[in-house]
């Protein structure tokens, strides 16, 4: 199992982040996720992660500086920054993809991203989990204190997004990704806890 590569991607708020996590902690691999990055820009928290110095290689290496902002959560954070010129922008999703592809060289790791399947094409195993739109805006709803109806809103108006923008930038369907998947995991009614027990069984046999 050496050197090996998970590459896990989902819908939003399905769960993914959790999950790939503790695929890690069970595998004892490296973690590391996109959408936290992304969170972590739009709350101005990156000088907290431990990626933070490559971040900065990466962005000098491509004369990119990010700029600081400052949401109150993870939700409208994600939201917000998609809506501006540097969020949508094809210098900063290079940087971030840029980051994915360092970290992977080095094997043993999670990887957990809403491109994982596109920009991982050749990691051990692909991993999508899928949800409906309501089940994950209740998840949403939850984390981050808002109304069922608000969040419902926000996943929505970000899943849209996601889809519109990446196919400007990378000419990629979002939603095709699931085609790409060794592995689909419907996550609807499941803790994370059993989502990744569910997966773990399924890898001791692939890998």
């Amino acid at each position: 199992m050496e050197k090996k590569v998970i590459a896990i991607a989902g819908l939003p708020g399905s769960g993914s982040t959790t999950t790939a996590k503790l695929l890690a902690e069970k595998l004892s691999y490296n973690y590391f996720t996109i959408g936290q990055v992304f969170k972590d820009v739009s709350r101005g928290k990156l000088k907290d992660r431990f990626y933070y110095e490559d971040l900065l290689a990466i962005c000098r290496k491509h004369n990119l500086i990010i700029p600081k902002f400052t949401n109150i959560d993870d939700t409208h954070g994600v939201s917000d920054l998609w809506k501006t010129e540097f969020g949508k922008s094809k210098e900063f999703h290079r940087v971030l993809d840029d980051l994915q592809v360092e970290l992977a060289k080095k094997g043993n790791i999670v990887i957990e991203a809403k491109l994982a399947l596109s920009m991982n094409p050749n990691a051990d195993i692909k991993i999508w989990l899928t949800s409906p739109i309501e089940e994950r805006a209740k998840r949403a709803a939850q984390r981050d204190n808002l109304s069922n109806e608000e969040a419902l809103e926000l996943v929505r108006g970000i899943q849209e997004r996601l889809s519109l923008e990446w196919k400007k930038i990378y000419g990629i369907d979002f939603f095709a990704q699931e085609e790409k998947a060794d592995i689909v995991v419907d996550t609807s009614n499941l803790p994370p806890e059993e989502i990744s027990e569910k997966i773990l069984k399924i890898l001791n046999n692939k890998l």
